[in-house]
């Protein structure tokens, strides 16, 4: 399977992080900055959006990924 994912991608209103069209799956890497309150709130509306349009949504701290 040859996937191929885009970089900072457009989903108005939204930028997402890696976007792969043939699956339908978006990947967000998550800083520090999103553990607050309000960006977990932000964070859980933007999934929502996303999910509403068929999209599966994967999200990672940055420390999960960048070692």
């Amino acid at each position: 399977m040859n996937l191929k994912f885009r970089r900072q991608h457009v989903i108005k209103p939204y930028i997402v992080d890696f976007y792969c069209h043939e699956i339908g799956l978006v990947i967000e890497l998550d800083g520090s900055q999103h553990g607050t309150h309000d960006a977990i709130e932000y964070d859980a509306e933007r999934t929502k959006f996303l999910e509403a349009l068929g999209l599966t949504v994967v999200r990672y701290w940055n420390h999960d990924v960048l070692v």
